[in-house]
């Protein structure tokens, strides 16, 4: 026999499973699954090992310039990212930190000489295409994705809330825009957000 302690959590239990079911119900999307654009396997996408670096950096980090307001806003994001070491493009270091849900602002570190690269952009955001959450809208699990050995960065989401899909960039002395790839309704137009 259960007391009546137990009752009540098993209860409250209860409605709340009850409840989660009836909010996802009332605000999942109603947009036709026909919405999605192609599955990401089905996509030319840049690869990292297109962009492999020649060497990576082993030395010690340069202590990095903080030479706008938003770098010194996040300087201790910043100086504890360096400390870490390098992780992307052989010599530089992506030193990120969120800004509110699903929302992530970053700036790259050249570990040799300290300079700090702003992005072109404010921040990304998680993008939610219209459709179900079933189709395969994202390529990526990470809103931004890179790696120690590639000059590749890829952006999985929206650039100033605008540019929503993937968007592939290199650094070449500073990040410059590859190519970008939208989420495209079956009439080929950019999906609304």
């Amino acid at each position: 026999m259960l007391s009546w302690k137990m009752e009540i959590r098993r209860g409250i239990f209860g409605l709340g499973v009850a409840l989660a079911a009836a909010a996802k119900l009332l605000l999942a999307p109603t947009l036709p699954r026909s919405y999605a654009s192609a599955p990401c396997s089905q996509k030319k996408h840049p690869e990292f090992k297109e962009y492999l670096t020649a060497e990576t950096f082993a030395g010690k980090a340069h202590p990095p310039t903080l030479a706008t307001p938003l770098d010194r806003k996040y300087r201790t994001v910043i100086n504890e990212s360096v400390a870490k070491g390098v992780n992307f493009a052989g010599q530089y270091v992506v030193a990120v930190w969120g800004c509110g849900t699903g929302c992530q602002k970053f700036v790259i570190v050249d570990a040799k000489t300290g300079t700090v690269y702003d992005p072109p952009f404010d921040e990304v955001d998680y993008h939610n295409p219209p459709g179900e959450p079933e189709v395969d809208w994202w390529c990526y699990s990470a809103l931004l994705n890179f790696n120690k050995e590639s000059r590749l960065l890829i952006v999985e989401g929206c650039l100033r809330g605008k540019q929503c899909g993937r968007t592939y960039f290199v650094m070449e002395n500073a990040l410059k825009q590859l190519e970008y790839d939208p989420d495209l309704l079956p009439d080929g137009t950019v999906a609304p957000y």
